[in-house]
């Protein structure tokens, strides 16, 4: 099976890749340009996808201590851009209107109501 096809996935409790040949800490560099390929329009499946894993690395570490220091956010969540999208250029990068705000994601400006606002 070549590199390409062969699943590079996490050996618990360790969190290292499983791959033979690999075993970076997980997601290897294999992994993560996958998982961006993959998760490519779905920016939050991917983080929550991540979150879980994230999780479970944590637990894992509570239960099987081992000698090693993780910066667990770093390693499973740090590594995502936060668009893959190029900032937009022109009228599109006007600064949002008051009551107005804009997705990171999409860069649409979408109307906002903030709750209680304008109360006394």
């Amino acid at each position: 099976m070549s590199e390409s096809t062969t699943p590079h996935v996490p050996s618990r409790p360790d969190w290292n890749c499983a791959t033979p040949g690999c075993g970076q800490p997980w997601p290897c560099a294999t992994e993560r340009a996958d998982l961006l390929r993959t998760f490519r329009h779905a920016r939050l499946t991917l983080r929550m996808y991540l979150a879980a894993h994230m999780q479970k690395a944590i637990d894992d570490a509570v239960r099987h201590p081992m000698d090693v220091d993780i910066d667990f956010w770093s390693r499973f969540m740090g590594w995502v851009p936060l668009s893959m999208r190029p900032p937009p250029t022109g009228p599109a990068a006007q600064q949002p209107a008051r009551g107005e705000v804009q997705d990171c994601e999409t860069h649409v400006t979408i109307p906002c109501r903030v709750i209680g606002a304008g109360r006394a």
